[in-house]
């Protein structure tokens, strides 16, 4: 119960999800601190209630099924991506959906979920620079929605920036980095539109 105590400061809220956790690292082997940090996480960044977590970590075994990050690997490394979701503009149930979603595309191109994590994070940061604004505006994409003035989410910038570039090796380094870079050079997305429909899908 710890660590859903330590992150919310609620032991209710600990309590009622210790059965959900066990139950989830029993099935998966995940680590019962880590998945109870997650969960926090999935309340406290995503607005979560305790059927939603529920849910989501459902998804979450059925991303790890089918990409190439577990649930005993996403638990140890979510908090880290979980701690630039909101500048990603990921929020709610969808939210926690579409972040395993880009942990399970951008593993692709990483030795270890580790690695993952903290190139995501990186991504997202190097996404939204100020630097960055200059050369997404020349390809045409724009950070803010025109309509809302809200920063719209990473995974819309990210798709629109493969198609945009059509993957051009210069200019995706420009705006993913070097370590980013591996994400694209690991994929096929955004040579055949394949991307969207796996992304949509959760994966």
């Amino acid at each position: 119960i710890s660590s859903g105590t330590d992150a919310t400061g609620n032991l209710q809220f600990a309590a009622d999800t210790l059965d959900l956790v066990s139950k989830a690292s029993v099935a998966t082997g995940a680590n019962l601190d880590g998945l109870g940090q997650m969960t926090s996480d999935m309340a406290m960044k995503f607005g979560l209630s305790g059927a939603e977590i529920a849910d989501s970590l459902g998804v979450m075994i059925e991303q790890g099924d089918r990409g190439r990050m577990t649930l005993a690997e996403m638990a140890r490394v979510a908090p880290e991506a979980m701690s630039v979701a909101g500048l990603a503009g990921m929020k709610g149930a969808a939210g926690v959906r579409e972040m395993g979603a880009m942990l399970q595309i951008v593993r692709q191109g990483y030795g270890s979920a580790e690695e993952a994590a903290t190139g995501f994070k990186t991504m997202v940061a190097q996404v939204y620079s100020a630097q960055n604004a200059k050369t997404l505006k020349k390809l045409g994409i724009q950070i803010e929605d025109p309509k809302t003035g809200k920063l719209r989410t990473f995974t819309d910038i990210f798709l629109d920036v493969i198609e945009k570039t059509k993957g051009a090796t210069p200019m995706l380094m420009e705006i993913f980095g070097t370590r980013g870079i591996l994400t694209m050079h690991s994929t096929e997305y955004g040579r055949d539109g394949s991307h969207k429909v796996r992304v949509a899908d959760g994966l």
